[in-house]
């Protein structure tokens, strides 16, 4: 399903929403239950944790340090080059916002000297720590919700 994706570039949130629903009707249907189960009780019995929001941010990631890493000759290289040259918006840009968002702050220099396995673990490893940051902020606010309908009787 994300095939390519670390080339797609200005993806709308909407975009991300069908995707993900795609993903878990797909999930419920392997696994044989109604498509009204819940889908976080899917991704739970499956260990599917990463949103796929986040899942084409790490290809992104993963893409950019194998372009870091290219020669100056490469057709690819020169055609992200160029991109960035005539200010025209593409993959360096995203990057640089999904960089800013898992607070990876390595410069091009040292992605470079990085392996793909230890750049790989590095984006894994930051990624996870936001994912587990936004499902606790989540569940907390979900929790509040819960205490304060309990608070409010049902009846008057």
């Amino acid at each position: 399903m994300l095939y390519n994706a670390e080339t797609w570039t200005k993806l709308k949130s909407s975009d991300i929403k069908k995707l993900e629903t795609v993903q878990n009707n797909f999930y419920k249907r392997l696994i044989g239950v109604p498509r009204s189960c819940p889908n976080v009780a899917i991704s739970q019995e499956l260990g599917v944790i990463i949103p796929v929001e986040y899942k084409i941010q790490i290809k992104k990631l993963m893409e950019h340090h194998r372009i870091i890493r290219m020669t100056k000759e490469r057709l690819t290289k020169k055609s992200i080059m160029k991109t960035e040259q005539i200010g025209s918006c593409g993959l360096l840009d995203d990057v640089y916002a999904i960089l800013k968002k898992h607070n990876i702050t390595f410069t091009e220099n040292q992605i470079k000297d990085m392996t793909p396995t230890q750049w790989k673990r590095l984006v894994e490893k930051k990624v996870n720590y936001t994912v587990d940051k936004e499902v606790l902020e989540e569940s907390s606010q979900k929790t509040k919700l819960h205490d304060t309908a309990a608070i409010v009787p049902m009846w008057d």
